[in-house]
Parts: structure tokens; C-alpha cells; sequence
């Protein structure tokens, strides 16, 4: 007991600088170009166009009779990467309005595949893992 009333104030203090060790980590910066900051907008910009077109019903009928879950479908459009998505945004825009959606659940599709075939996802049980 006697220890203990020694070494009390010690103990608080060092207590006190590990818990503040916790809390306070070294923060690092570092700049970012202008041209990673537009690639960033324009890519959140281009998976906005494509969620609200996955989010019309049409849509989202043909990719269940595709056997396509659309929200595994709308989860996998934030993972695709820049070149796909600007492919998929311009196949997107050649559409009439209100139109047939064919081609781009095709594109989709056909991204979902290869992906599948890549190991990056596991949607459609008849594609093989072309990794293992």
C-alpha cells in the first residue's frame, strides 16, 4: 500500500502521456495536384450518372432477369476503374431517352464478367477464376 501512495503521482503522469500518445498521432500532408482533384470529380461524377441510371426500374428489371442483384451491381460501379466507367458513362449518353437500356446492361454485363473471370468478384457462379 505504501508502494502504492509512492509512486501514485508517477504512475498518473506516465498514464497520462500514454493515453495523449493514443490520441494525438502525427498527421502528414502532402499536395495534391490539380489534376488528381479533376480526375476525382470527374470520376464520383461519372459513378452518379451511372447509379441513377441502375436506379430506374426498367433497368433494374432486365438485370434480374439477367440474374444480376442490382444493388451488388450499383456496389460494383464504385470499384470500376476510370477507363471502364468512361466507357460505360458514353454508352450511357448515345441512348435516347426513355429508351432500350440493352446495350448498356450488356456493357455492364459483359464488365461484371470480366471481372468475375479476374477474381475481382464472385457474382455469376458459371464464370471461372482464370487466376487459380
Amino acid at each position: 500500500m505504501h508502494i502504492i501512495r509512492r509512486f501514485h503521482k508517477s504512475l498518473s503522469i506516465i498514464s497520462l502521456f500514454l493515453f495523449s500518445g493514443l490520441f494525438f498521432s502525427p498527421i502528414q500532408a502532402a499536395m495534391i495536384g490539380n489534376d488528381t482533384l479533376v480526375k476525382k470529380a470527374l470520376h464520383d461524377l461519372n459513378v452518379k450518372q451511372v447509379i441513377t441510371m441502375l436506379d430506374k426500374t426498367e433497368v433494374q428489371e432486365q438485370l434480374i432477369q439477367m440474374g444480376v442483384d442490382p444493388i451488388a451491381a450499383k456496389s460494383r460501379v464504385g470499384q470500376l476503374n476510370d477507363e471502364e466507367l468512361s466507357s460505360l458513362v458514353k454508352n450511357i449518353e448515345t441512348l435516347p431517352a426513355g429508351g432500350d437500356a440493352g446495350g448498356t446492361l450488356l456493357t455492364i454485363f459483359i464488365i461484371l464478367v470480366i471481372t468475375d473471370m479476374l477474381g475481382a468478384t464472385d457474382i455469376f457462379p458459371f464464370v471461372k477464376n482464370i487466376n487459380r
